[in-house]
């Protein structure tokens, strides 16, 4: 289906050229393993390298008759034969929240923001892209033309382009200011065994979610009263410095009074 016969041939044949050549386009990655040339495959491998052949460039024909060539091109299973195609980009908006306030897509919507600069609203369709909000994804889209607009079938987060770190409210120590308007949250990884808490900078201007929604103005100096919740911090551009603040706050109320004409507590 890849078309690299060719090459595979000229590089020794079964299976020594097929391997080599595997190895060269990426066929072998994510933990491909080999038991040898006389062993069979495991399904494990065989399901890896499926996965792997989907966005591997085809070589195709160009030239035919007595001195034909071959040559690789700018197209891949995923596309050509599924209509998907790979991409990568940033959640800048879902139904609860844009990057700067309250939103106004609808519950199956979100924006992504193009590795191109573009923002395109896609349907999350089966995926919890909407979990994703602010964090480097790598998503595969379907379009189904006719004017609608396309449709999610995975979203990931792109661990490369993310940090995250999660800190239950009763592990945070102290929010101290840092160095450039920043600040410095110390934190216990384990409170029963640690000496000393760890260190986390929060990058000045840093764009905080409060119980999902982003808000423009909040005092991080506020995290050192955070009684029930936790806080995750997310570095988008692996600078060492977290770049947004999600703070998830719970509080516990006592129901007065009930109104059944009202539907109002």
């Amino acid at each position: 289906i890849l078309g690299y016969e060719p090459r595979a041939a000229s590089r020794g044949g079964f299976p020594t050229g097929y391997t080599v050549v595997a190895g060269e386009i990426g066929l072998l990655k994510n933990g491909v393993t080999s038991n040898g040339t006389n062993q069979p495959i495991t399904r494990g491998s065989v399901a890896i390298m499926a996965f792997n052949s989907l966005t591997i460039d085809i070589m195709e024909k160009t030239t035919y008759g007595a001195n034909e060539s071959y040559e690789v091109v700018d197209k891949n299973i995923l596309k050509e034969k599924l209509d998907v195609e790979k991409m990568y980009g940033q959640v800048i908006a879902n139904y609860y929240t844009t990057m700067t306030g309250k939103s106004s897509l609808r519950k199956d919507e979100v924006n992504i923001l193009t590795t191109s600069g573009e923002t395109v609203t896609y349907k999350t369709g089966k995926t919890n892209a909407h979990d994703f909000i602010a964090r480097n994804v790598i998503y595969y889209v379907k379009d189904e033309g006719d004017n609608t607009d396309p449709i999610l079938v995975l979203v990931r987060n792109n661990t490369n382009s993310n940090t995250e770190l999660t800190v239950a409210s009763t592990n945070i120590s102290k929010i101290a200011d840092g160095t450039n308007g920043g600040k410095v949250l110390s934190y216990w990884k384990n409170k029963e065994t640690d000496r000393t808490p760890e260190k986390a900078i929060i990058k000045d201007g840093a764009k905080v979610f409060y119980n999902g929604v982003a808000v423009s103005e909040y005092d991080l100096d506020n995290l050192a009263n955070l009684k029930s919740g936790n806080i995750v911090l997310l570095d988008t551009a692996r600078t060492d410095e977290y770049n947004h603040v999600f703070i998830t706050e719970y509080k516990n109320i006592v129901v007065d009074d009930v109104s059944l004409a009202s539907y109002r507590v």
